[in-house]
Parts: structure tokens; C-alpha cells; sequence
């Protein structure tokens, strides 16, 4: 009896959970997560693709090698070899044992051989490629169409590389698969560096928070000829501005300020056994949704924390006593929280302060010639008590002491600072009496580091800082002064977004819980201090900000913002608020 070896075919298919590209240095750096039982995928190919609706070729990619293998060992036989992206010998034995996937996985490629290699394409497709062993008794039967998920290709179509990229291109265009294109972003822009002046700049972003999970009655079809449900209405509303509206309003950036997942959204009662399944499930649900599926793969999205990545209104617990073991698991739910954040939301960027330090979760970056800084406000703050409250700290003095630097270094230009807990206004309990601050969440809890802070940008004259936030599922936008005993005063703004999907009334915040306009006294080393809050500008329901930052013409230093609030039903303020700032 003679031997008949299996034949192999490779299976392509787009990361199940998406794709996400951001720009780091001369890197551009791809992730993506994924998943199934085949395990982590033998390669991926980037792809160059000509997204709009008229072109139905792809080009060549460039001569650089477009194959990269995750797993090092197999790389030489994936590699470029003349005029294949691909060659494998059609009946060689290799054994795969499928392996759950530990997470988002990340490539990084010199921007030499991503976009601008890529001229001419204005998007990348992320091809998962595995292969896969047919049984020699099964009877493959005539060829019908690729499921929406994947698509089995021959290991060796004739025509070479052309016609291969050609029939990877029409299987994913059949099948309306976005989820594995990316749009191709342009490189940044040098940075100025610090005390430099910027050149003129015209920027819009989005800014956005809590994204509640959605469950069988506001979940999104999965037939993608469907509407978008009510949990992705505001996301698939995000996603439209893209390609339609003012150009002037089409966002480069979305910067999320905290809850994108409800890791406590079942308060235990239906929790996975092992903390890892708790995490990875919430995280999966979030990135396998409609809505975040039409934004990511084309936003560079920047995320920060907040509580419910961890639990609701975490802060630490009493360390010692007899409730110091539940401090210890309580510190315990918080690294696992971390964890999961760095892992999944910030699979792609921005950078990680420190690297390789896992409990630094605060960063810097520029985007369309605009500085940002990811503060967190969540991880580092610390247990108050009635006895402590004028003296607990929000952030450690090494975060804050890079904030004020970072602030120093940009005064020159406008620059946002991302808090997920809400600066400006005040919540009414608070202001009425100071002892209600032991029950704010937001950086009126905290007295000595939203005093700190405002003494500081009254002293430095900082004119140009912009807060952003979110938490408090209510959208506003404020302007306030700080002003010194001396008569030194300086103006400051703060942008709230909305949540993107808060479906329960009873935990939104309404303008009724905040103090608006506002005016309080405060002293920091013995100098007297005054903080005067100007009526905010309010906007309803679900959504998202959009803020639009342009050189004012003809005003040296001075930049226009234009905040607009964006509501999941349709609605927009034209425009929620202006303001001149620098």
C-alpha cells in the first residue's frame, strides 16, 4: 500500500478582535488580538490595499520582505523568495498543537517599509496565516464561498505574488471584512521640543469614556448589512465622521479617559472562576463589538484607566489592622486591572512611561503638532480618612512632579492633559462643605493635589492647558481663573466628555451635582489663592466631544478651541463651546 501524505493548505483570516497601528519614533508599531482554538498565527502579512470603493486591485508590496513571523523559527520559510509572499512545499509534514492565545500580539516595522513604502495605498490589511492539515479520508467537494470569518487558500496558486495578492484581495473584499484593514496614518511630525514654538496647526480629535457592555437586546447584529445597536450607536456615529462631514471635523485621534470595559458590570454574580478569564472575556467582548471595530482600525486610539478597569471607585484599603489581608487582595485586584489595561488597551501606543516598568501607567505624546499627557488618577492614589483628607495625594509625587515639567515645557503652545476623574467644576457636595469631599471620586476628593496643581499653573503663568476627562456620564465644558493674592492670574479650561454608552439613568451625572459658576479660596505654602469657575456649558445624553484646535490668524501665540458634543442619537451643538486659549 502506498503512502499518501496529507495535503496542507493555509488558512488566511482576519484577527477576529481587529487591528491597531500607532506611530512611535521611526517604528510603526501594529497589534492585534485574536481568537479561536488554532492558536497564535504561524505569520501575518501587511498587505497594501487601495480602500475606496473603485479600486479592485492591489499593487505589489514593496521589495522589503512583507511576511513576519512571530515565532522566529519558522521565518525562513515564510520569508520573500522572489515572486512569492509565501512559499511552502504543498505536502511537508509539520505538526501544530493549537494553543490559546495569550493576548494581543505586536509588530513593529521601520516606517521605511510600512507607509511610506506605501504610497498610493491608504490602507493595510493584517492576514493571520495558519496552516492546516486536510484528513485524508475527508472529500473536500466543490468549492463554495469563504465564510465571513476565514478563507482557505491553495499553498500555491498559479501567477506567482500578483495573483496571489489578488485572490487574498477578493476574498476579503467579498466577504466586507474590515476588521483586519487599517488605515494607513502619516508619519508624524517632529516634535518642537520643550520651550519651542510650534508651527500652526488645525487639529480635530475625539474624546470619549465609558463604554457599558451591551447584552442581547442593544448588541449590534452581526450581519454587517444591519444598524449599529444602541451600545456602538456612538462609536458607529464616530465612525461616520470619518468619511462624511466638514473635513475640518473629521477626528486623526481618539483619546478614551477611562471605563472602556466594566470588569465589576455583573458586581460578582456571574464572574469567570479565574481572574484571568475575567479580565480577558470583558476585554474580548469590548474589542469584538461593531462599534469599536469601525474606529479602531482606523483612529490611533489613546487610553488611560479608571475604576470600573478595576472595580468601582477603587482606592486603597487600610493596610493594617485586622483588614490587612483584604488590603493585600485588594491591592492584588489592582495589579490585575493594570495588567489587563496594559495588555489589551494599550496594545498598540502610546508608550508606557517606563517600559519596563508595569506600574507606571502615565505617558507623553504629540499628535497633529499637539502635546498630550496621560495622567493617571486612578492606580496611585492614596486611602483617605477623615483624619488624612486635607493631606491624601492623587497621584505619586514622582507623576506629579513629571506633570509639572511636562507642563513647563510646553507653555508655548496649547497642551491637554488627559485625567479620567473630572478637575473643574466641583461636585456640589464639596463645595457646600469640605468634608464632603471624602466622597468625590474626582480631584475635588483629593484638596491638596487640585490645590497644588492650580497654584502651580497660577505661579508659572501656564495660560494654554486644556483638561480632559470623563467618569461622570455627563458632558460639559468649563473655563476658570486662578488668581493670587499679588493680583497674578492665569485661565485654564476643562473639557468632560460624556459616556459612550451609560444605559442606567441612576449612575449618570447631571449639571444639578456640580457647582457651576463657582468660586473658592484656597492657600499652598502660606500663599492665598482664589479659583473662579465660570458657568459650564452642558450637553445630555451618550456621545462623544469633538475638539477642534487651529492657529488663531493674526494672534501670536493664541489658538482657537472648538468643543462640540456629539450625541449618540444625531445630535450635535454647533459648536458646545469655544474658547481662546495660549
Amino acid at each position: 500500500m502506498n503512502f499518501v501524505p496529507p495535503v496542507l493548505h493555509l488558512v488566511a483570516t482576519t484577527p477576529s478582535l481587529g487591528a491597531r497601528a500607532w506611530v512611535e519614533g521611526d517604528e510603526l508599531i501594529v497589534s492585534f488580538a485574536t481568537t479561536g482554538g488554532r492558536g497564535p498565527a504561524d505569520t501575518v502579512l501587511l498587505l497594501p490595499v487601495q480602500a475606496s470603493a473603485t479600486s479592485t486591485s492591489t499593487a505589489t508590496p514593496p521589495a522589503t520582505q512583507t511576511a513576519t513571523s512571530l515565532h522566529p523559527g519558522f521565518h525562513a520559510e515564510w520569508a520573500d523568495q522572489g515572486d512569492a509572499l509565501w512559499q511552502l512545499e504543498p505536502y511537508r509534514p509539520w505538526r501544530h498543537t493549537p494553543q490559546p492565545l495569550p493576548g494581543p500580539q505586536t509588530l513593529r516595522l521601520p516606517l521605511a517599509q510600512g507607509p511610506a513604502a506605501w504610497a498610493g495605498h491608504d490602507e493595510m490589511l493584517v492576514v493571520l496565516l495558519y496552516r492546516q492539515f486536510v484528513e485524508l479520508d475527508d472529500d473536500p467537494g466543490p468549492p463554495e464561498l469563504p465564510p465571513p470569518a476565514a478563507a482557505t487558500l491553495p499553498a500555491r496558486p498559479p501567477g506567482g505574488a500578483l495573483a496571489e495578492i489578488a485572490q487574498v484581495n477578493q476574498v476579503f473584499k467579498s466577504s466586507r471584512l474590515r476588521r483586519g484593514l487599517l488605515r494607513i496614518a502619516p508619519a508624524p511630525e517632529p516634535a518642537s521640543g520643550y520651550g519651542k514654538a510650534a508651527a500652526p496647526i488645525d487639529t480635530c480629535f475625539a474624546l470619549a469614556s465609558c463604554q457599558y457592555p451591551a447584552d442581547l437586546l442593544d448588541a449590534s447584529p452581526r450581519n454587517p448589512g444591519f444598524s449599529a445597536g444602541p451600545a456602538d450607536a456612538s462609536l458607529a456615529r464616530l465612525s461616520g465622521r470619518l468619511d462624511s462631514g466638514p473635513p475640518e471635523l473629521r477626528p486623526t485621534l481618539l483619546v478614551l479617559a477611562g471605563d472602556q470595559v466594566y470588569i465589576d458590570d455583573t458586581a460578582g454574580l456571574f464572574d469567570a472562576r479565574a481572574n484571568d478569564d475575567r479580565h480577558h472575556s470583558r476585554y474580548q467582548f469590548l474589542l469584538e463589538a461593531r462599534g469599536m471595530q469601525l474606529v479602531s482600525a482606523r483612529l490611533p486610539i489613546a487610553c488611560m484607566l479608571d475604576d470600573h478597569e478595576i472595580a468601582d471607585n477603587w482606592e486603597p484599603m487600610p493596610s493594617g489592622g485586622p483588614g490587612a489581608a483584604a488590603a493585600v487582595r485588594w491591592d492584588g485586584v489592582r495589579g490585575d486591572g493594570m495588567g489587563a489595561f496594559i495588555d489589551y488597551q494599550r496594545m498598540a501606543g502610546p508608550p508606557l512611561a517606563y517600559p519596563a516598568d508595569r506600574c507606571s501607567l502615565w505617558c507623553a505624546f504629540e499628535h497633529g503638532g499637539l502635546p498630550f499627557f496621560m495622567a493617571d488618577t486612578r492606580t496611585q492614589r492614596e486611602r483617605r480618612t477623615a483624619r488624612r483628607l486635607k493631606t491624601a495625594r492623587l497621584m505619586h509625587e514622582q507623576q506629579f512632579s513629571e506633570l509639572k515639567q511636562w507642563l513647563l515645557g510646553h507653555r508655548a503652545r496649547p497642551c491637554f492633559v488627559v485625567t479620567p476623574s473630572i478637575l473643574l467644576p466641583r461636585q456640589r457636595l464639596t463645595a457646600d462643605d469640605p468634608a464632603g469631599a471624602l466622597h468625590s471620586d474626582a480631584w475635588d476628593g483629593y484638596p491638596a493635589s487640585l490645590h497644588e496643581l492650580l497654584a502651580f499653573l497660577c505661579d508659572e503663568q501656564l495660560s494654554s492647558v486644556v483638561f480632559l476627562s470623563g467618569d461622570e456620564h455627563v458632558s460639559c465644558a468649563v473655563r476658570a481663573s486662578v488668581t493670587r493674592r499679588d493680583g497674578q492670574s492665569v485661565t485654564l479650561h476643562s473639557v468632560h466628555s460624556s459616556a459612550l454608552y451609560a444605559p442606567y439613568p441612576f449612575a449618570n451625572g447631571s449639571p444639578q451635582q456640580f457647582k457651576a459658576p463657582d468660586s473658592f479660596d484656597f492657600e499652598v505654602r502660606r500663599r492665598a489663592y482664589q479659583c473662579c469657575v465660570e458657568a459650564a456649558t452642558w450637553a445630555p445624553g451618550d456621545g462623544f466631544a469633538l475638539l477642534r484646535v487651529c492657529s488663531s490668524p493674526g494672534r501670536a501665540g493664541r489658538s482657537d478651541l472648538h468643543v462640540y458634543f456629539d450625541r449618540a442619537s444625531g445630535r450635535v451643538a454647533e459648536p458646545g463651546a469655544r474658547f481662546e486659549i495660549g
